[in-house]
């Protein structure tokens, strides 16, 4: 994560360790990380039930 906000390339843009605590970033991308996984989960299941409910009802 913090290579993402310094910026690519020779130059790095950013400095986000002047702006936020190293744990307030860990945070914060456990949390981003879970929040993935969720959504990717509630996706999967969401074909799933659209999956089952047209084949129940023999579409």
């Amino acid at each position: 994560m913090l290579q993402f906000m310094n910026g690519y390339g020779a130059q790095h843009v950013n400095d986000p360790e002047a702006l936020w605590d190293s744990a307030l970033l860990v945070r914060i991308n456990s949390r981003l990380t879970i929040t993935l996984m969720g959504i990717v989960l509630l996706s999967v299941m969401t074909v799933f039930w659209a999956a089952f409910t047209i084949e129940a009802a023999g579409w």
